[in-house]
């Protein structure tokens, strides 16, 4: 890799009016020489004005385009913006996140380092709404979902899986790009675990920071993860991986919910359950949350619409793949990936 390498900044969006006009920003504020950037901003069918927004910075930045990503997924949008794309090192940005002047310049350097194939940033939730921060405080905590994605990190390390990494063409198209027949959400971490099994190391390093914008309502926070819990459960099935006992939790507490229901034998135990899910979750917000107390109730009072949904998804990830087994038989494992040279 060269010294500079030419990089692509891949933007996947769908209805981010809100948020894109900050993204595109900050690509313009880069350290990083400009005319080694080019900007690739793939949407999945906006229907607010996110392409209004797009079109203040036609001219603004050396080489910027629009992609139309009809299958409207994530995994689809980014191979597709990967194989129009020509940088040697490939960025993947949230549209959700801020990134700082001097992000694409440390990944460069860092990427440069012997011995790291991934590299990723320490993400930083943080809110502009109370609601908003009520759920950054609970993903910054011990009681949120697999939370070490955003618990602060004071020293570099080998990790599993980072948000949004940033490699080299070389590594990305080695491993087939991204997986499409996997559950929108879990792309990220299905990439990582095959250039994991082909050798590769993913490393976590703090001193590329970005900051994370929770979603802002009680709805959209819900199908976020929701759709965790779906990515959970594609991951256990294709890799036979079986997940941590953390991230796992939500699912139990659903199960345990759903078995006191229809158990035969009345006595009060879904009461039960709850009063106990709930002590846990404001015993947990006071230890572990940051904050005022006010802050950390409102914490414990926005975690069950990241446990509930995320636990349903992962139950209904596994139940329909068992549909699927039973209505179709056993068949070969294929992968449908999209990457460039597959």
């Amino acid at each position: 890799m060269a010294e500079q390498p030419s990089v692509s900044i891949l933007i996947p969006t769908l209805n981010e009016e809100r948020h894109i006009g900050d993204v595109l920003e900050a690509c313009i504020a880069q350290t990083y020489p400009a005319e080694l950037i080019e900007v690739f901003v793939v949407d999945g069918g906006s229907t607010d004005d996110t392409r209004k927004e797009f079109d203040r910075f036609v001219g603004r930045l050396p080489a910027l385009a629009w992609l139309d990503n009809p299958d409207r997924r994530q995994a689809d949008g980014l191979n597709l913006a990967s194989n129009q794309s020509t940088g040697e090192v490939l960025v993947r940005w949230d549209a959700h996140a801020r990134y700082p002047d001097d992000y694409v310049e440390t990944a460069v350097r860092l990427l440069q380092d012997p011995g790291v194939d991934v590299v990723g940033g320490q993400w930083t939730p943080t809110g502009t709404s109370t609601f908003e921060d009520a759920a950054a405080a609970a993903m910054a905590s011990r009681i949120g979902v697999g939370s070490d994605r955003y618990a602060p990190v004071d020293r570099r390390r080998v990790v599993d899986t980072v948000s949004c990494g940033v490699m080299t063409r070389e590594t990305f198209d080695a491993v087939g790009g991204f997986d499409t027949s996997l559950w929108p959400a879990g792309e990220d971490a299905d990439l990582m675990f095959r250039i994991r099994a082909e050798g590769g190391v993913v490393v976590l390093d703090p001193t590329l920071e970005v900051l994370y914008f929770p979603r802002g309502t009680t709805r959209e926070l819900a199908r976020q993860y929701y759709g965790y819990g779906l990515a959970k459960a594609a991951m256990l099935l294709k890799h036979r991986a079986f997940p941590s006992l953390r991230p796992l939790a939500p699912a139990l507490l659903v199960g345990a919910l759903v078995a006191s229901v229809v158990s035969p034998w009345p006595g009060g135990s879904t009461k039960w359950i709850i009063s106990a899910y709930g002590g846990v979750l404001v015993v947990g917000s006071i230890v572990s949350v940051q904050g005022s107390l006010s802050r950390r109730l409102r914490a414990a009072g926005v975690a069950p619409l990241m446990h509930i949904p995320y636990g349903v998804g992962v139950w209904v990830g596994l139940g329909s793949a068992a549909v699927g087994l039973l209505a179709s038989g056993p068949s070969p494992t294929t992968e449908k990936n999209g990457g460039r040279g597959s």
